[in-house]
């Protein structure tokens, strides 16, 4: 398991242990699957998942200091279907949040601040998104940034 999943999984059942036991029947399937696979996660595997994460977003910190802001998509395919549970690469398939979070998730693990501004559409008429991050603790900034860009292209 890597240790992201490890943080939110420990983390997501323990914020959601009373309303499982009480509303199980309220959740999709596969929450309550990720849910029960939090509930395995031992102490010593998340703590050492957050220590990972420490590391990761010094060093990721490290290399944000030599540039202002850090353009990617938001998405690496378009907006799925809501019913869609796999993205298709070429010959083999994804789970869809996998696919999803791609490019948004380094950002959760590294705690640096990710901003996500809609640019257009595709030719299905799909939202394309791109996605800013900034240094730590420079939200001013990266809101500025994109505010400028939103303004750009509209």
């Amino acid at each position: 398991m890597k240790a992201q999943d490890t943080i939110i999984g420990a983390e997501a059942v323990t914020y959601q242990k009373a309303n499982l036991l009480y509303y199980k029947n309220k959740f999709e399937n596969g929450n309550v699957d990720y849910f029960t696979k939090g509930l395995e996660i031992s102490e010593k595997a998340y703590y050492s998942a957050l220590a990972i994460k420490r590391d990761y977003s010094l060093e990721f910190q490290q290399k944000m200091a030599e540039i202002d802001v850090l353009i990617t998509p938001t998405l690496p395919v378009p907006p799925p279907l809501l019913t869609q549970e796999v993205i298709q690469w070429k010959e083999f398939n994804e789970d869809i949040l996998d696919a999803l979070s791609r490019f948004t998730a380094p950002f959760n693990m590294n705690g640096l601040p990710a901003l996500s501004i809609p640019i257009g559409t595709n030719q299905n008429n799909l939202p394309i998104g791109l996605q800013l991050v900034g240094k730590m603790y420079d939200e001013h900034q990266l809101l500025s940034i994109g505010n400028t860009i939103t303004k750009l292209i509209n």
